[in-house]
Formats: structure tokens, sequence, C-alpha cells
């Protein structure tokens, strides 16, 4: 009867508990017992003399009988990580698992301090998530490679190389900076001489010999004027005609003829802003290309 089991041994769990003795890593102890090896299943607890600084190993000696080494892991035979037994004094709960040859812990100390909280997370290290596809356009995370995913359909500030069908807002028609010039914008400007659509226009009414006239549109323009012959009683027939362009003569010419009216003409062109005046014998036609 003297390996009955006392109800005090039982309440004080004599046979299942012992102070770890040993180092940090590497713990013993010491149960009473008349077994000779470590049953599977089998259950102790011991109160750690420090906490562990990686992974662990337990001598048992059951009764007199010294048990080998053997590894103490968590879940599926994972090797103890620093801090799985926080502090000395730390009740420590083992199971021996055959199947994997180690003292399983089952309490292992959870140190929330290395967890983020759900409100407001302030995580370390290199945090990663999952991607969100390249269209998505909610309150999921933003990984760095969304990012980039999402960057490859815009062009660069510096040196952009567009493609499609890239627009712009259209400058004013008189603008001259450095804004984007579109087709619109060099569509509305006027080039003159006919190469942007000018059409030639009789002006003869309103156009006099030897008055001074500017050109008030943005592109230069040609005027083209004709003069006959000073009426009788000239016994030669004579005619002549020549411009003013800002100032300069830039053509003159005359005709002459006996009993014959022979008119003479000059075209010259007209920059933009600059004035031009005509002079000659007698005026007969004033066209300009505008």
């Amino acid at each position: 009867m003297t390996d009955l089991v006392q109800s005090e041994q039982y309440q004080a769990n004599t046979y299942g508990y012992a102070v770890a003795g040993g180092t940090a890593n590497a713990l013993t102890a010491t149960i009473p017992s008349n077994l000779t090896t470590v049953p599977d299943g089998m259950a102790i607890y011991l109160r750690a003399s420090a906490p562990n600084t990686g992974a662990c190993t337990l001598v048992l000696t059951l009764g007199s009988t010294v048990q080998s080494s053997v590894p103490i892991v968590k879940g599926n035979n994972i090797a103890l990580a620093s801090g799985d037994i926080p502090v000395a004094g730390y009740p420590i709960s083992l199971v021996y698992s055959s199947a994997l040859s180690a003292w399983v812990l089952t309490d292992i100390a959870v140190n929330l301090t290395t967890y983020a909280p759900l409100n407001s997370p302030a995580f370390t290290g290199t945090p990663t998530a999952p991607t969100p596809a390249i269209n998505d356009n909610s309150t999921e995370i933003a990984t760095t490679a969304y990012v980039q995913n999402n960057l490859a359909n815009y062009a660069p500030i510096y040196s952009p190389t567009l493609t499609g069908t890239p627009l712009s807002t259209t400058p004013i028609s008189t603008d001259n900076s450095t804004k984007i010039a579109t087709t619109a914008y060099v569509k509305s400007q006027k080039y003159g001489l006919g190469i942007t659509g000018e059409t030639w226009h009789n002006v003869v009414g309103s156009r006099s010999l030897d008055v001074t006239y500017t050109n008030s549109y943005s592109y230069p323009i040609m005027v083209s004027v004709t003069c006959t012959p000073y009426p009788p009683p000239y016994i030669d027939v004579y005619g002549s005609i020549g411009i003013y362009v800002d100032g300069v003569i830039v053509g003159e010419t005359s005709s002459t003829g006996r009993g014959s009216a022979v008119p003479c003409n000059m075209t010259v062109i007209v920059p933009a802003g600059s004035t031009y005046q005509a002079y000659g014998s007698n005026l007969y036609r004033w066209t300009e290309l505008y």
C-alpha cells in the first residue's frame, strides 16, 4: 500500500511537478517515479529557473533513472524561440510526444508587444500584404507592387514618352510660351501667303496711292497694286508703280508705249505689323492676300 498516491500528494502534483534546474536553454528536472522510460502522452509541469533565449532541451530524471536529453518544441515540432519561456518562475506545461521524440510546450507565452493592434497599428521591419488588382479602388492595403503596377499607366514628369492619343488643353492662338501646342492650336495659327487658307481680296475702294497702311494681321500678307499710264494730255503713254514697306522701297517699275495704255504691276510681301505705301501714275487695281 506504500505505492498508493496520497490525496495531499495528488493535490500537490508531487509526481508531475518539479522545479527546473540546468540552464536557461538546457533544462533538467527530477520527479518521483518508478518508471524507467517516458511514456507517450506523459504530462509534467516545471517551474522555469530563467527565461529562454533560444531552442531548449530537457533532461528528465524519473526517480533515479536519468533520461536522455530531449528537445522542447512547440506546435508542429518547431523549436522554441527566445521568450517562449518569458521569466523565471513561469509554469511550463509539457506533454511528451513519442511521434516527435520531444516534449511539446503547451502554454507558450504570448508577448503582445511583438504584435500590432488592430486599431492604428505601427508596423516595423518589412511588413507585407497581398497585392490588390490593378483596378482596385477600395480600402485594401496598397503594396509597392500595386503602386508600381498603376504607375505603369502614367507618364513621368521628366521626359515622358506618351503613347495612344495624348490630349492637352489648347492654348489661345496668340500664346507664345512653353505650353504644349495641340493640333487645334497649330490649326488656329495663320502663316499667311495662302498657306493656311488666306484668299485674295479686292480692296481698291479703300486704298489710295501715297497713303501709309499697316498690316494688322499676325501673319504676313501679300499686296498687289496695278497702275495705268497717266491720262492725256501726255503724249507718251507712261505708267509707273512703286511700293514702300516700313519706309523702304522694295520695288518699283514703269511702262511706256505710244498709242497704247500699258499697265504696270508690283506685288510685295508685307510682314505682320509692318507699314506699306504704294505710289505711281494712276491707280487701277489693288488686291491683298489675307
